[in-house]
């Protein structure tokens, strides 16, 4: 055997050695699995306690059944913040849910319904109960809602040139409908737009003379935003 075919044996044996010493080594590493993707859904089904805030505008009506002619129609608007708490049990893809809430306002406005006659109301606070139907797509929740609306409202009246004033806050009951959407931000954690129409009825107040009784009427547009926690 020559010394050329020595050195090419020796090199073609050292590289199938190698070969097989690789192979070896990856026969030994540990076969690691890609992870796999994540094909889970929101639940929206659970107890939850929020905040919300927003602005309100409407009308309210204000007559005095004709005993001096004061009939006054006010654009009541302002801006209102308060707190929820609700139940949701979700179905399938569908949503239903109770709801509550409580919000304090700043709704009011005056005007001069007749030279130094200025006529006004304010909107203390309203609440509503409210039953909730949606359709969920996966952290994505479309809603309506419906329910008995309660509420606070002062009237108010004064003639400067008088030296006279009247004041008196009376409850409302009457009812609101609206529509809204939620995202959950993460397990717990939601945020939301809504909008509501709440019709309060009417009520009546009494006054003393030079006042006359008269009763009053409120319908508002809201829309707020809304931070809640699902436990």
């Amino acid at each position: 055997m020559t010394l050329r075919t020595l050195l090419l044996s020796m090199t073609a044996t050292a590289m199938l050695a190698g070969t097989a010493h690789a192979a070896d080594v990856m026969s030994d590493s540990p076969f690691v699995p890609e992870a796999a993707p994540y094909n889970g859904v929101y639940d929206w089904s659970g107890v939850y306690l929020g905040v919300q805030g927003g602005y309100g505008f409407g009308d309210s009506r204000i007559d005095d059944n004709g005993i001096t002619g004061l009939d006054a129609s006010l654009d009541t608007d302002g801006w209102f913040a308060g707190g929820i708490v609700g139940y949701q049990y979700q179905w399938n893809s569908v949503v239903f849910g109770i709801e509550g809430e409580f919000n304090w306002s700043d709704f009011n406005e005056t005007a001069e319904v007749q030279p130094g006659n200025f006529v006004g109301n304010e909107v203390d606070w309203f609440a509503s109960v409210n039953g909730k139907l949606g359709y969920a797509l996966d952290r994505i929740l479309i809603y309506g809602t419906a329910g008995v609306a309660f509420a606070d409202i002062s009237t108010n009246q004064r003639t400067p040139g008088l030296g006279a004033s009247f004041s008196q806050s009376e409850n409302y009951t009457g009812w609101t409908v609206g529509a809204g959407i939620d995202y959950a931000a993460t397990e717990n954690i939601i945020v939301g737009l809504q909008y509501r129409y709440y019709d309060f009825g009417s009520a009546d107040y009494s006054a003393v003379a030079p006042f006359t009784p008269r009763d009053q009427d409120l319908d508002v547009h809201t829309i707020s935003a809304h931070l809640t926690y699902k436990f």
